[in-house]
């Protein structure tokens, strides 16, 4: 009787760390493919929000020849235009998380086919007219386009802008350009409702007017926006490497591509992050998000489904308790039976 119940423990213990093992394992490796899919949904939360960021500028360049057609604008007259600028500038209002009112727009401004400054939503007028020659947003719009310029920051005003441009057609003649200024800021709150996680961060990072590469134009931290270059000479060493990937240097080993967007991890004051960067698809801009690792798992309900998985192994090793000791006495019963019977043959019984 203590071999067979040696046999049945021992048997018994056996399937029972065996599905252990065998159950353990899973997990690490259901928990590594749950974290990759987690890195695969962030990157394609960033396809969307830099979408959206797109669709932001292509739906603002609309409204601007919008506005351009009105007969306001077309008479080219500022004692009329002025005032219906301004009128925009003052009704268009974006309402942040934090209940602030942030305009959309920092000003509006014509100019006539010579390049002089004649309608202003500010009322700017100088004697004789600012001549904006050489400007992005007269020199294109001039040609007969309609533009997208290059993050700037207004003379007239001295505000942090995105400038988008248009020409003023009075039937089949060009006779000016209308240029809409939207503000860093508001774009800056605007992005921030798309963050993934309640620490995430997300920012535009462009060329600025002033040629300068990797300047933060949009930021939900606003001391970021316009002083902030991402650099490799400059930056930590955190941010070097993103500054590396920004610039097409892809010298990370766990940077990962998800078609144009990249994700990769950094380690910044003993606290890990994964960093996304996405073409916007407006000249070299690009869409950065930053997550905590942490908060990046735990998006993904990780825990909740390793806590299943656990469960799912008492379950498991539990129910394997019977068939193990219904195959144990399979075993043992003819072992048993040939024990007992040397037993007998030594004792002299056979």
């Amino acid at each position: 009787m203590k071999l067979k119940y040696s046999l049945s423990t021992g048997i018994t213990a056996t399937v029972f760390f065996s599905a252990l093992i065998s159950a353990l394992f899973s997990i690490q490796v259901s928990s590594k493919n749950l974290k990759q899919e987690m890195i695969t949904a962030y990157a394609s939360h960033s396809n969307i929000v830099k979408e959206v960021v797109k669709n932001i500028f292509d739906n603002e360049l609309r409204v601007t020849q919008q506005i351009a057609n009105t007969t306001q604008i077309r008479s080219m007259d500022s004692s009329i235009a002025d005032d219906y600028l301004a009128k925009i500038v003052d009704n268009t209002i974006f309402k942040t998380g934090n209940k602030n009112m942030i305009n959309v727009y920092s000003h509006f401004l014509v100019t006539d086919m010579k390049g002089d400054e004649i309608i202003h939503s500010q009322k700017v007028h100088k004697n004789p007219p600012v001549s904006l020659k050489g400007r992005d947003y007269f020199e294109e719009p001039v040609k007969g386009k309609d533009v997208i310029c290059m993050p700037n920051i207004s003379k007239s005003t001295g505000n942090k802008i995105f400038p988008l441009a248009v020409p003023v057609w009075d039937g089949k003649r060009q006779i000016g350009n209308l240029a809409s200024f939207i503000n860093m800021e508001y774009m800056s709150e605007l992005i921030n409702n798309y963050k993934y996680t309640e620490n995430s961060y997300l920012m535009i990072v462009a060329t600025g007017g002033d040629k300068t590469k990797n300047r933060v134009v949009a930021s939900a931290q606003k001391q970021d926006l316009w002083t902030r270059v991402i650099s490799e000479n400059n930056e930590s060493l955190a941010w070097r490497q993103v500054a590396e990937v920004l610039n097409g240097k892809y010298s990370l080993q766990q940077l990962q591509h998800f078609g144009d967007t990249k994700v990769f991890p950094i380690s910044e004051n003993n606290a890990k992050s994964f960093v996304s960067i996405s073409p916007i698809g407006i000249y070299d801009w690009k869409l950065v998000m930053v997550t905590p690792q942490k908060e990046l798992i735990n998006s993904g309900h990780i825990r909740t489904l390793t806590g299943i998985l656990l469960l799912g192994i008492l379950i498991i090793s539990f129910l394997m308790i019977f068939p193990s000791l219904f195959v144990s006495s399979l075993i043992s019963k003819p072992i048993v039976s040939l024990s007992e019977a040397l037993e007998e043959i030594s004792h002299g019984k056979g």
